[in-house]
């Protein structure tokens, strides 16, 4: 008798707990039920809203790699702060990237994007194809102080000294990887560059999509 009398007042008790949580997932349940699809809609978004970033990003290793080749490679010949610090992998990535990187392969990425891009207008999403432009024109413009950099490692040095270049060498190394690395953020943030001037020379080069197309500063 005394048991059956402290079972029913445990389950009094806790009766209210039992029905707060089936109250609970049968609420969770009912509106799980005719709000999945809606969930289901803003998962696939996100998804695709990430790929978007991710894919818009990817080109930018280019002139990431490019610049640690050009600079990374040079340094470690006459710098033993860059030999003594440079991290392996670095190494093994500038020596992977000299390596595989020709100038026939790197003449066919610039003319296959180009055309991908400006004449194709593929892919569809005007956010990577102006990403992807961005990256190419990044490229163009660091090739400027490389050539110099790379003639005056090689060739000429102009009384610069060792110390010269490597003092040069880490300086433009360090302004052509923020200029790269900021452009790599900014597509995987999903923005567009603030500076008005960068913004129109790729939306000129990327043309308008179609006769309704409105300039993206009106």
């Amino acid at each position: 008798m005394i048991p059956s009398i402290k079972n029913f007042q445990f389950f009094v008790t806790h009766l209210k707990w039992f029905v707060f949580l089936f109250t609970f997932f049968f609420y969770f349940f009912v509106k799980l039920r005719y709000k999945f699809p809606k969930i289901l809609k803003s998962i696939s978004q996100i998804c695709r809203i990430v790929f978007e970033r991710i894919l818009a990003a990817l080109p930018y290793f280019k002139p990431i790699m490019e610049i640690t080749s050009i600079y990374g490679g040079s340094l470690l010949a006459i710098s033993n702060v860059v030999q003594n610090n440079i991290p392996y992998f670095v190494a093994d990535l500038i020596d992977f990237y000299d390596m595989n990187m020709t100038d026939e392969l790197n003449i066919g990425y610039f003319l296959i994007l180009n055309i991908l891009v400006t004449r194709l207008r593929f892919p569809k999403s005007r956010f990577i194809r102006f990403h992807w432009l961005r990256s190419l024109f990044i490229s163009l413009i660091l090739n400027v102080p490389h050539e110099w950099y790379d003639w005056e490692i090689k060739l000429t040095r102009i009384g610069l000294t060792d110390t010269d270049l490597e003092f040069w060498g880490i300086i433009i190394w360090i302004l052509a990887f923020i200029i790269s690395f900021t452009a790599f953020l900014e597509a995987l943030l999903g923005m567009y560059p603030k500076l008005w001037v960068v913004r129109e020379a790729v939306e000129v080069a990327l043309g308008r999509d179609g006769e309704d197309f409105v300039w993206w500063d009106e």
